[in-house]
């Protein structure tokens, strides 16, 4: 319990958790594949693909929390 009475982020259910994970993760490739387009980079194929590979290594360090709270979430409904 957090002050004021209200729940602590970590008791959001696995559901929630992965939404707002995969919604980022969503929104960085969607943003690459929006960059590469934009600067020509290539065919489709090879924007779709840089878009990919630019993505998840962005996603690595910028979802770092989002993927601690689908762990720990997991780790809540496993101990039940």
């Amino acid at each position: 319990m957090i002050a004021g009475g209200g729940q602590a982020r970590d008791d959001r259910p696995l559901r929630a958790v992965y939404v707002r994970y995969m919604t980022l993760r969503i929104v960085l490739f969607v943003g690459t594949l929006a960059v590469f387009v934009l600067l020509d980079v290539g065919g489709v194929v090879l924007e779709f693909f840089l878009s990919l590979v630019v993505s998840g290594l962005l996603a690595y360090p910028l979802a770092i929390r989002q993927r601690q709270a689908v762990v720990r979430a997991i780790e809540r409904r496993r101990e039940r």
